[in-house]
């Protein structure tokens, strides 16, 4: 008797989630490689990555990961 795979909902799959974790990691990646000497980089604190210069100045990054394409008048944009 030859054995079949489970078929999932695909409502409860974890894909999207998935995605999503694994883009902020590459643009976290990013983000530490093209630090500056004077930049500090601090992972989940205010946003999903925050960098900060010697000076005080800094910058807080929430990365998203969207299927549908993105301006700065869409909803996700102005919602940040």
């Amino acid at each position: 008797m030859k054995s079949q795979p489970f078929i999932g909902d695909q409502k409860r799959q974890a894909v999207a989630s998935i995605r999503g974790i694994g883009y902020q990691f590459w643009q976290t990646l990013l983000a530490w490689i093209t630090l500056k000497e004077t930049e500090i980089l601090y992972l989940e604190c205010v946003e999903d990555f925050d960098k900060v210069q010697s000076s005080g100045d800094g910058e807080v990054v929430q990365v998203k990961d969207l299927q549908a394409p993105i301006t700065l008048n869409s909803s996700p944009a102005v919602d940040c």
